[in-house]
């Protein structure tokens, strides 16, 4: 098992688990599909991490394994490396933006009431 699939789980159930207690504080019925999104955005994060770690090594490496790369069939140079760190941060910020709207979303609704999906 590696770090990030470890720390991804991790990350997914912590951020479901903190889901269903904030759903049960503010006695509103969580939605499962809700539930989904977090864990799914928890793992992502932890995922745009590695991305944008991959990134800066890149950047920085002149190791045979970044030389390969580059003569590979994809052609990754480190002048591509800004993109990728790019692509890593929208990730990121997508994944915590969409746990924000989930738990907002839990803290507007009326005690017992199911939460509607747009």
């Amino acid at each position: 098992m590696t770090h990030v699939y470890f720390w991804g789980l991790l990350a997914g159930l912590g951020t479901l688990l903190a889901y269903l207690r904030h759903a049960h504080v503010h006695k509103a019925k969580p939605d499962p599909v809700a539930g989904i999104h977090n864990f799914l955005a928890a793992a992502s994060f932890i995922g745009a991490l590695k991305i944008i770690l991959f990134a800066g090594w890149m950047t920085f490496d002149d190791s045979p394994l970044t030389k390969s790369l580059a003569d590979g069939p994809i052609g990754i140079h480190g002048e591509d490396a800004l993109f990728i760190a790019l692509g890593g941060i929208a990730l990121g910020w997508a994944s915590l933006q969409q746990l924000a709207e989930n738990f907002n979303r839990l803290k507007s609704t009326s005690p017992a009431e199911p939460i509607s999906q747009h």
